[in-house]
């Protein structure tokens, strides 16, 4: 069976479990369950800070996903029927859309310019008011 790796965590996935929707701007992967919603939201949001590689049948990488910026949606599948027998899944859906990327960079660089603003204006307010201190001592 293929493999989904999202960050350090493997999981089995569906047979044709990997779809793309250029529209949307989305890619979904359909993985087995091997664990319960919230410990698996967890993996995802923190493997997305990372990569996602899918493992062919022969456990060589296929493919590297580094353009999943931020998880859409995750939903369970109760009763996919794989390899003939039913089992329960998830199907998580990714945004890979550049501009939400860009973004996040966009703003970061804003907090950083900020905090330099402020240590600026910090300095020069003291610098001032040890210059007014000294012109009164004098």
């Amino acid at each position: 069976m293929e493999k989904l790796i999202i960050g350090n965590t493997e999981f089995d996935l569906v047979p044709m479990g990997i779809s793309e929707d250029a529209q949307r701007k989305t890619r979904s992967f359909k993985v087995v369950k091997s664990m319960e919603f919230d410990p698996m939201l967890l993996i995802i949001r923190e493997g997305l800070e990372k990569k996602i590689t899918h493992i062919g049948n022969d456990g060589q990488p296929a493919a590297v996903y580094s353009d999943c910026i931020s998880l859409k949606r995750m939903a369970a599948e109760y009763g996919t029927e794989i390899d003939g027998e039913p089992q329960d899944t998830y199907l998580i859906e990714l945004s890979t859309d550049a501009s939400i990327g860009e973004m996040r960079a966009l703003q970061s660089a804003m907090t950083i310019q900020q905090a330099m603003s402020d240590t600026a204006v910090a300095e020069i307010t003291i610098l001032i008011a040890s210059m007014i201190k000294e012109e009164e001592i004098a």
